[in-house]
């Protein structure tokens, strides 16, 4: 279970995650500890997984671990002037979009009339590729069919780097807007039978039906070139900016033959990469 999944099964419970966390509301025993449980398991990613929960927008750790920070210094200021707590909702709405002018024409819904429609809803919306939901399922039918007919495939996770301190520099909304020109160049550099989708922040991940290590490595290389080679423009003017990846790979099924252990393999060779000094491809599979 995903970490978005448990803080989810606790809101379908009536544990209100964000407002217990933010200091919103009175503690409950037993909702507290439930809360507490989740965020051992959650670790390092419960800055993003909370941003998610508020705005469903994935961000890179550091840079929802900064923002949830500039939720709640605002909503204290907020607090002090209004002479009651507005809540964290009402706080990261006023900060985004009347101080930061990060999202506009914002809609009021209740979490109950929103979680339907976004069940079926496979698109990231800033990228046009398939979600995290989406891009997993087509992951595990793609592991099933390898295994049915002894087929061999391979993954990308691929990650734009430096998109923490755009994201600061620019604001969230020009680092999505790129996001979304480095997903359509990706689309134009893959395959049609190759699949792309958004796992979160500015990691993506690609599947390529059919496709060994070495193959894999070829069009790993190819897809650095299509970002690098030309620059990327910031939405809204300002100067062009020099886009990198690194890219992370594993096969199918020489580097796993279960989806939980290839897809780590494919995340632990990313990892590796931006260790080493990003932009370039690394792989989990002696070539």
């Amino acid at each position: 279970m995903s970490n978005r999944e448990i803080l989810r099964r606790l809101e379908a419970r009536g544990v209100d995650v964000l407002a217990i966390l933010a200091g919103d509301r009175p503690l409950d025993t037993a909702a507290f500890t439930e809360v507490v449980n989740a965020i051992d398991r959650v670790g390092d990613e419960l800055p993003a997984d909370l941003i998610e929960l508020l705005t469903t927008r994935r961000l890179a750790p550091t840079a929802a671990a900064d923002l949830w920070t500039a939720i709640l210094t605002h909503r204290d200021r907020l607090a002090e002037s209004l002479g009651r707590n507005p809540g964290v909702r009402v706080a990261a709405a006023d900060l985004l979009v009347n101080l930061r002018g990060e999202l506009r024409d914002i809609r009021i819904l209740d979490r109950g009339d929103f979680e339907p429609i976004e069940a079926h809803c496979p698109i990231d919306v800033p990228t046009g590729v398939g979600n995290r939901s989406a891009i997993l399922e087509l992951y595990d039918r793609e592991v099933e069919r390898a295994r049915r007919y002894h087929k061999s495939f391979s993954l990308l996770a691929v990650e734009l780097d430096h998109h923490e301190e755009l994201a600061r520099a620019e604001g969230t909304v020009a680092a999505e807007a790129l996001l979304g020109e480095v997903a359509r160049r990706l689309r134009e550099t893959c395959r049609g039978s190759d699949a792309v989708g958004r796992l979160g922040g500015a990691r993506f991940l690609l599947i390529l039906p059919e496709t060994g290590g070495r193959e894999a490595v070829t069009l790993a290389e190819r897809l650095r070139e299509r970002v690098a080679g030309e620059p990327l423009l910031p939405a809204g003017g300002g100067a062009p900016l020099q886009g990198s990846l690194t890219v992370g790979i594993a096969s199918f099924p020489e580097d796993g033959r279960d989806p939980p252990t290839l897809l780590e393999r494919a995340e632990q060779a990313l990892r590796d990469g931006r260790a080493e000094g990003r932009a370039g491809v690394r792989r989990a599979f002696t070539v």
